[in-house]
């Protein structure tokens, strides 16, 4: 639901991002804090023995917290979207518009519209570049690498003790 209400109400800047950075600060920290306590009771929980159902219930749970934490960011990156298509639209329009001025009969008619039209190309050029996710790519990333460590704990003692187990006998 958070998500679908971002996407409604969010009005985006495309230049002034501060309307979603909270976002990308209330994923990270919602997906640390939805990952500690599988952090923590992974060494509890996981057994040699049950390893499908520890990887079962460790799915699960990592599931849950990508869910929870992308559900906002997935109804931001919508607006973004939304917001990168309508000015990219209106930039189209409008350098129609300059075009038609700036060229008659196949030479230059007005000599103004020609800077207008290469700041028009720098912005849209910008707009390109313009990640849809709030906080970029760079959250994303933080953010699958947090919800990525209860399997360091859960299954990262039981590898090294399968791997270092042949050198100790």
């Amino acid at each position: 639901h958070l998500s679908a209400a971002l996407q409604a109400h969010l009005r985006v800047d495309l230049f002034e991002m501060s309307s979603v950075s909270p976002l990308a600060r209330y994923s990270r920290s919602s997906t640390l804090f939805l990952t500690l306590p599988l952090v923590i009771i992974g060494p509890i929980v996981s057994r040699p023995e049950a390893a499908t159902a520890s990887a079962t219930l460790m799915g699960f749970g990592i599931i849950c917290v990508l869910l929870s934490s992308f559900g906002a960011m997935w109804g931001a990156r919508k607006s973004v979207r939304a917001a990168k298509l309508l000015a990219l639209t209106e930039l189209q329009a409008y350098s129609r518009e300059i075009w038609r001025r700036a060229y008659g009969n196949g030479r230059i008619v007005e000599a103004v519209a020609l800077p207008a039209m290469a700041g028009m190309l720098t912005i849209r050029n910008q707009i390109g570049r313009m990640s849809n996710w709030p906080g970029g790519w760079g959250n994303v990333a933080r953010c699958i690498a947090i919800s990525i460590l209860p399997l360091i704990t859960w299954f990262g003692p039981q590898i090294v003790n399968f791997l270092v187990q042949p050198f100790l006998i």
